[in-house]
């Protein structure tokens, strides 16, 4: 069946419970012409929370349009599996959200499916998602319309000279990134996880001026406004440390991979703190 409207949707969160981010993108058929996106940061909670949260945004917004049928698409695999069925719902808040989903389709009084997709089929979502979330992933222009992933300078080629005055990487560092650019696409969060700067170096140090310099000679002079571009209304210490990614040696969207992976790893050690702070005071 082709549906008449298709919508792809994402949450992001910066730690888990975190800052939240949701985005979503809606075509229309014939032509899939863009009606509608979506990136804002509903408050606070957790990734399954801002998965929730996006789909019913989504199918809110197209309530004012008297659709006859929807198809809604997320990468995660808890969300679209309980809403079909395969999966229970255990928690007494997601079971919450998944009925104001039902409540919503209800109301919307049309086929409304919905359906898994990988990550790589959902790269607009997640960008929205990520962006809400202060922690963004690839530019997004034109009113939010487009989006412009990273793609490498072919004309460009790296002076070796200007790479030898670059401050050295510590060893395993140096070695963790380049098994990261084998990996490509398919390097997981563990990979990102495993990466380590091996202490305060030169990178660590460096102030934003020098970061962009080191990020043109080992990227080209296209990765510094693309970078930038992308990192605007970011927190600042996630464009901080992607930026020093970027100048050590990852390519700008692995870098800012890298930066997200680390912030929600940060987060999440925090809460872990707060909790069992917690438990002794009790």
């Amino acid at each position: 069946m082709e549906h008449e409207f298709l919508v792809y949707t994402d949450g992001a969160c910066t730690g888990n419970p975190g800052r939240m981010g949701i985005g979503y993108v809606i075509y229309q058929n014939p032509g899939q012409k863009l009606t509608a996106t979506c990136t804002y940061s509903p408050g606070t909670g957790t990734n399954n929370q801002a998965e929730y949260l996006a789909v019913i945004a989504a199918l809110d917004y197209l309530t004012a349009f008297e659709p006859q049928s929807i198809l809604v698409m997320s990468d995660s695999q808890l969300v679209i599996y309980q809403l079909t069925g395969v999966y229970a719902i255990k928690s007494p808040t997601i079971a919450e959200l998944a009925d104001r989903v039902f409540e919503l389709v209800k109301r919307l009084g049309c086929r409304v499916d919905f359906k898994w997709i990988p990550r790589s089929e959902n790269k607009f979502a997640d960008a929205l998602a990520s962006k809400a979330a202060g922690m963004p992933v690839a530019r997004i222009i034109n009113h939010y319309t487009e989006l412009e992933e990273w793609k490498p300078d072919l004309y460009f080629t790296p002076d070796e000279c200007e790479l030898e005055k670059l401050p050295p990487l510590n060893p395993l560092c140096a070695r963790e990134i380049e098994r990261l650019l084998i990996l490509g696409d398919k390097a997981k969060f563990g990979d990102y996880v495993r990466l380590k700067s091996g202490g305060m170096d030169e990178y660590s140090k460096a102030n934003m001026k020098t970061l962009k310099k080191y990020i043109a000679v080992r990227h080209g002079p296209k990765a510094v406004p693309w970078m930038m571009d992308t990192l605007e209304g970011a927190d600042p210490a996630y464009a901080a440390n992607a930026l020093r990614w970027a100048a050590r040696g990852l390519p700008p969207d692995m870098a800012l991979k890298k930066a997200s992976v680390d912030m929600e790893m940060a987060a999440n050690t925090a809460n872990k703190r707060r909790e069992n702070l917690a438990w002794q005071m009790i």
